[in-house]
């Protein structure tokens, strides 16, 4: 069952870049994180959005250990239609009692940033296993700041979702399950600008993060063939 679903983002040109330090940036947005597929999955994850710099922590627990966990923000291209947490009964289409994850994008909407593991530069396509690992306990704490190219297509952010994925079924690691999501909410209730938060420190330099979007890269290629 280990496949890479594809999908068609137009217009969405997000890359996810290493950015240059900035003193003192407070967290703005918050999401809980929700078990699924039974997973029991949890933790938190915490964002700001300033101008084109998101900054994504989150601290889960329960993964599987020692592997790769693909990490994103969720949303639909539509600015008013809001993520929704997967279901059973909302998600769940032909009935197996899992959420696979073209199920879970039909609730949440589709990929919008990837939070991976490494600045562009890296090969394309890298966006599949490019991903924090969780340690040996099943636990990832993970921080890095990110420029967007085209932010507008990420805000609002709180109408958005975080989901994580990755956990073996039958013996097989399944690296695109959903096993965790959380809808993106100010912190607070305080509108866009939330309540300031200390950010954690800074992740060791050579965790950062980065990737390009599939879809803007190819909509670059269609371009130069014009």
């Amino acid at each position: 069952m280990l496949r890479v679903t594809s999908r068609v983002l137009a217009g969405v040109v997000l890359a996810a870049m290493p950015a240059a330090a900035v003193a003192g940036p407070s967290f703005q947005f918050q999401a809980t994180l929700t078990p699924l597929n039974n997973s029991g999955v949890t933790g938190t994850a915490q964002f700001s959005l300033n101008g084109d710099q998101l900054t994504y922590a989150v601290q889960a627990q329960g993964l599987t250990p020692n592997v790769f966990h693909q990490e994103h923000v969720h949303g639909f291209l539509n600015p008013v239609m809001p993520s929704v947490i997967p279901t059973g009964s909302n998600a769940d289409v032909n009935g197996d009692g899992m959420i696979v994850d073209i199920e879970a994008d039909r609730i949440t909407g589709g990929e919008l940033v990837f939070l991976t593991a490494h600045p562009t530069g890296t090969s394309f396509g890298n966006t599949f296993s490019d991903f924090p690992v969780a340690d040996a306990a099943g636990n990832i704490n993970f921080t890095q700041t990110y420029t967007l190219e085209v932010p507008q297509l990420v805000a609002p952010l709180n109408i958005r979702a975080v989901e994580l994925h990755g956990m073996f079924v039958g013996g097989t690691y399944e690296p695109t399950l959903p096993v965790a999501t959380g809808l993106i909410t100010p912190i607070g209730g305080t509108g866009a600008t939330g309540v300031a938060v200390p950010l954690p420190a800074a992740a060791p330099a050579g965790l950062m993060l980065g990737g390009l979007l599939a879809a803007a890269a190819l909509l670059r290629r269609r371009r130069s063939l014009v």
